[in-house]
C-alpha cells in the first residue's frame, strides 16, 4: 500500500484528526508557540511572541504559553521584510487544534508601516493573522485541504 493511501486510511479512521469542521468557542485557550524569525531581523523573541499573544486575545481567545492546556496552538514565522520608507512584514502561520496533527488553517499575513518602523508592520501582520483565525473559526475550520497529500 502506498504511503499516501496509508495516511489517508489513518486520517479517515480519525487517528490524525477529525475531518469535520470544528469551531473554537469564544475564550478558547490558544497556545502561542514562540515566533520564528526567518527574516533574520534583530528582535526580542519573547516580546514579539507576547505581542502576538495580545493580538490573539483581541481576537477573542485566551492566549497561553506553550506547554499549557490549550484548545489550539498557533505557529508563526516572520518570513520577509521589504520596503525602505514603508516597511512590509510577511508572516506565515498555522493553527492546529488540540489532539490533532493536521493544521486547520495555513495562511499568510502582511503588515505595513507607513513610517518605516518595522515594529509597527509586525504588529499589523499579527492583527491580520488574528483576524484570519477569528474568521476561519467562525466558519468552522475544516482540515487544511493539502495537509495529507
Amino acid at each position: 500500500m502506498s504511503p499516501l493511501l496509508v495516511a489517508m486510511a489513518i486520517w479517515a479512521a480519525g487517528a490524525i484528526g477529525s475531518g469535520q469542521a470544528r469551531r473554537l468557542p469564544p475564550g478558547s485557550a490558544v497556545c502561542v508557540n514562540p515566533v520564528l524569525n526567518l527574516a533574520r531581523l534583530e528582535l526580542d523573541a519573547e516580546r514579539t511572541t507576547d505581542e502576538l499573544a495580545v493580538s490573539i486575545r483581541e481576537a477573542g481567545f485566551r492566549p497561553q504559553r506553550q506547554g499549557a492546556q490549550c484548545d489550539a496552538t498557533v505557529f508563526t514565522e516572520i518570513v520577509a521584510v521589504s520596503g525602505r520608507r514603508r516597511k512590509n512584514v510577511d508572516t506565515e502561520f498555522r493553527i492546529v487544534l488540540s489532539g490533532e496533527q493536521i493544521p486547520r488553517l495555513c495562511s499568510s499575513a502582511r503588515g505595513r508601516s507607513g513610517q518605516g518602523v518595522i515594529h509597527d508592520a509586525i504588529l499589523a501582520a499579527f492583527a491580520e493573522q488574528a483576524r484570519q483565525i477569528r474568521e476561519a473559526q467562525a466558519k468552522g475550520m475544516a482540515p487544511y485541504p493539502g495537509a495529507v497529500e
